[in-house]
């Protein structure tokens, strides 16, 4: 196991080896393909109608955000769990050492 990821710092690690990026552009696209980006434009739409149109990014964020987390698909957040899991079991070497299993991650 590396310095890096022996550190504990699964964030550092990620950003380090580029993963987070991946990551982020699964969650983009599974967000996009099931509609959430959709959904959350209809309701900024309808808040900044109710709130005026001088409402600030920060204010609309603060309207908005919570009900965005839980608008994320369980499947979304499922899949993007065990990816990110798998991911960095395998970048500390578990499978190696525990399976026979071998797994590329991009």
């Amino acid at each position: 196991m590396d310095g890096e990821a022996g550190s504990g710092n699964a964030h550092g690690q990620m950003l380090a080896d580029g993963s987070q990026v991946y990551f982020e552009e699964l969650l983009r696209r599974r967000l996009m393909e099931c509609g959430w980006c959709d959904q959350m434009r209809m309701i900024c739409k309808e808040v900044i109608n109710e709130k005026g149109k001088k409402i600030s990014v920060d204010e609309l964020l603060a309207e908005v955000s919570s009900r965005a987390r839980t608008m994320v698909p369980m499947s979304v957040k499922r899949e993007l769990l065990q990816k990110v899991k798998n991911h960095l079991l395998n970048q500390a070497g578990y499978y190696n050492r525990t399976t026979n299993k071998t797994h590329e991650v991009d």
